[in-house]
């Protein structure tokens, strides 16, 4: 984990990474945000959350088929059209925006 900062933080300084936002984004989680494998594993597990079934969530984190530890993620799973239609709803995003993610999540990739 250490290495993979540094290397993020290298990244950073030599301009190689040209986005600002992303740039931004980077600096505030080096920064901010605790480096550990756990963190990183429950980030993984909590997005996979959205679109995974749960059987298939607790496959792919190795869980087994009755444990009740995919409780804690699925239980506030909220699908990404629910948590569209609150963020228009409340401004944070725009029609427009929801649909370049719907067509971008349709094409296929090679």
């Amino acid at each position: 984990m250490k290495h993979l900062k540094e290397r993020i933080q290298r990244l950073i300084e030599t301009n190689q990474i040209t986005d600002e936002e992303e740039k931004e984004r980077l600096t505030y989680l080096l920064n901010v945000k605790k480096w550990n494998p756990y963190c990183i594993r429950h980030s993984a597990i909590t997005s996979d959350s959205d679109y995974l079934p749960e059987y298939a969530l607790k496959k792919k984190v190795r869980w087994s088929m009755n444990s009740k530890q995919g409780s804690r993620y699925i239980k506030r799973r909220m699908g990404n059209e629910l948590k569209n239609k609150i963020l228009e709803y409340n401004g944070i995003i725009t029609e427009e925006i929801i649909k370049k993610e719907t067509h971008a999540v349709d094409m296929p990739t090679m």
